[in-house]
């Protein structure tokens, strides 16, 4: 049977057992307005039973009333025999027997006159009743509108699938509804304001703390959005008496070109003119920060097979911190130790370290000692380099030292942002100083008292590419505790693929887990388009389906169809891979998601991205280690 034939038979089809249900419901609309009719004109029947006929009291029958209601029974003659109840009526009264025609029968019309004038004209007005009960009863027939619209809505419910239990995706108006109910109950309660708007939702102020993750290729938009989160945020610092600080790290310079405030705002990359001077002693204030700030540098990979050599020369550099800060204390008088002194203590040969170190370390200090015991050996060789591999950074800020202090920074209660840069091109060189500095000023804000309101403090992170970091496990803890020191993490990355390189498959989920707030724009990775696919759900569903036979005979023409439960995935891993630019699924944990559009609003630059410093050939004009004293690191 040809496409077109097919299509012929099935609209025939489709007309006749359309016609069918207009049929049926005329049908029932009739039988619904005569029920109505018969229901509305009882009560004038019983009122013409109540009547007593003279001379006898008899009452006029059912039959006698539906007969000359309706006419039936007259007779072409126009005359009716006189009903059984009134043949007293009209042998007593002489003027209405001679009326009377053999047979018992009367001219119709004068026996109806007899029954108005007994009945106060009921008879005579019972056709413009009825009419008026017709016309006022006709209103059932919209009842075939509903039957039929009824089924056609039916129908549509026959071919689709119906939601059960699961997540869902809601729509834009649903989802804004429910952000706008948190919004109104944060500010009842709380009083604080300037929500961070997303399109025309408001984000509530508790959505920052609990963490926002922004996933997508380049070219996606992901980047105009961050900037508006960012510019929202100093928008507040600036209209609202906060203490809200942001530290922004920016691998391209754009963030800080569109969003820099010379009159307030820090920036700390070594190879920018405008870097603020920066010394790592300044990040040392009691005993125990020797341990903290060793074990941040030298924080093991996650492909390392042996961490030894990593914890080795986290000794071995902690030993010589605190070796170098000793020889720089006169009694009670403390002289800062110069990142130059640090970089040139570092690059001695591991003899000459090992000697300085057995001579000026106090016996508790020593135990590091034992990793380069025999200075000779190759495995004191590859502690040594695994160390200066570390701390390779120093040679670029040998001579930037300044007053600036990451940890003060985080504890200063003042409206301002620091920025750190890395450019692209020079990222592997500072890797290991920003992750440094990210790390001890996220230890730094844990270590802080807890807030009561979120007015009572705010620290941003706002990390654009995530993955040039290294690894830094101190980022877990700020996920899970930051939100009562008032701390929020906004993370910026391509895709997943970078944290199952640094902290492996198993800590990648609990890092995605651990972000409340998530954007997913378009994905080429197909890896985390599933992952992710996985993490947003599924649903169980009821899924219909229906079959049509078509007869040469009308009668045989059927439709029937079948329902079976299914689970499906509420967004599939090709979906993320086919959003269009400027939108994303945003989802928020415990009130839903749905797909958005992003504002296409830019930031214009206002400064210079990145103003590159010239560095000039630094001459060694140390004298080397052979004071026999040691003291050779005077400042």
């Amino acid at each position: 049977m040809s496409k077109n034939l097919m299509a012929h038979e099935s609209a025939v089809a489709s007309f006749k057992m359309f016609s069918q249900m207009v049929l049926i419901s005329f049908l029932f609309s009739a039988l619904i307005q005569i029920t109505l009719i018969i229901i509305l004109i009882l009560p004038g029947f019983k009122d013409l039973k109540s009547v007593r006929i003279p001379p006898n009291g008899q009452t006029i029958t059912t039959g006698t009333i539906i007969k000359f209601l309706s006419g039936i029974g007259t007779g072409i003659s126009n005359t009716t025999s006189i009903p059984d109840e009134f043949v007293p009526l009209f042998s007593s009264n002489k003027k209405l027997s001679g009326f009377v025609k053999k047979g018992n029968r009367i001219n119709a019309e004068i026996f109806r006159k007899v029954l108005n004038s007994l009945y106060g004209g009921y008879f005579e007005k019972f056709p413009d009743k009825l009419w008026k009960v017709f016309k006022s009863s006709s209103y059932v027939y919209s009842f075939m509108f509903l039957y039929i619209s009824y089924f056609l809505l039916k129908s549509q419910g026959v071919k689709g699938d119906r939601f059960l239990r699961g997540t869902r995706i809601l729509t834009e108006k649903e989802m804004e509804k429910r952000l706008r109910s948190c919004c109104y109950a944060e500010s009842v309660s709380e009083g604080w304001g300037m929500n961070l708007k997303i399109g025309d939702m408001f984000l509530p102020r508790e959505a920052e703390q609990k963490h926002t993750l922004i996933l997508g290729s380049t070219g996606t938009g992901k980047t105009v959005f961050f900037n508006q989160i960012i510019g929202q945020t100093i928008k507040r610092q600036e209209k609202i008496s906060v203490n809200e600080k942001s530290i922004i790290y920016d691998i391209k310079g754009e963030l800080l070109s569109k969003h820099f405030r010379p009159e307030s705002d820090v920036i700390f990359y070594p190879f920018d003119t405008r870097s603020t001077g920066w010394s790592f002693m300044n990040e040392i204030r009691t005993y125990a920060d020797f341990d903290v700030m060793s074990s941040s540098l030298f924080e093991p990979p996650k492909d390392s097979k042996d961490s030894y050599w990593y914890n080795a020369a986290r000794d071995i550099f902690r030993a010589g911190l605190y070796f170098l800060y000793s020889e720089a204390s006169d009694g009670d008088s403390e002289v800062k130790v110069s990142n130059s002194k640090i970089w040139d203590f570092f690059t001695l040969p591991v003899s000459e370290i090992s000697e300085i170190l057995i001579a000026g370390l106090p016996s508790r200090e020593k135990g590091a000692l034992k990793h380069i015991e025999n200075p000779g050996s190759p495995q004191s060789s590859s502690v040594l380099s695994v160390l200066q591999e570390r701390i390779s950074f120093f040679k670029y800020i040998y001579d930037t030292d300044g007053d600036f202090s990451f940890r003060q920074f985080i504890n200063e209660n003042r409206n301002r942002n620091l920025f750190l840069l890395n450019i692209k091109q020079n990222d592997s060189v500072f890797r290991p100083l920003m992750t440094f500095v990210i790390d001890i000023m996220i230890r730094e804000s844990l270590s802080l008292p807890d807030i009561t309101l979120p007015a009572d403090r705010r620290i941003n992170f706002f990390i654009d590419e995530f993955g040039t970091l290294s690894k830094m496990s101190s980022v877990f803890d700020f996920l899970t505790m930051a939100r009562a020191k008032g701390g929020a993490l906004y993370v910026v990355n391509q895709d997943l693929g970078a944290i199952s390189d640094i902290y492996g498959r198993e800590k990648k989920e609990t890092f995605f887990n651990n972000f409340n707030t998530n954007f997913i724009f378009l994905l080429n990775d197909p890896t985390t388009a599933e992952f992710i696919s996985r993490a947003f759900g599924e649903q169980e569903l009821i899924q219909k389906s229906g079959d049509r036979q078509i007869s040469p005979n009308s009668l045989g023409d059927t439709y029937t169809h079948r329902e079976q439960y299914k689970i499906n995935k509420v967004v599939l891993p090709s979906q993320f891979i086919e959003l269009e630019p400027f939108r994303c699924y945003f989802k928020y944990s415990g009130v839903g998601f749905t797909k958005i559009g992003i504002e296409k609003r830019f930031f214009d630059s206002k400064f210079i991205p990145y103003q590159e410093k010239e560095f000039k050939i630094l001459k060694d004009e140390s004298d080397g280690c052979k004071n026999q004293n040691h003291r050779i690191y005077n400042i």
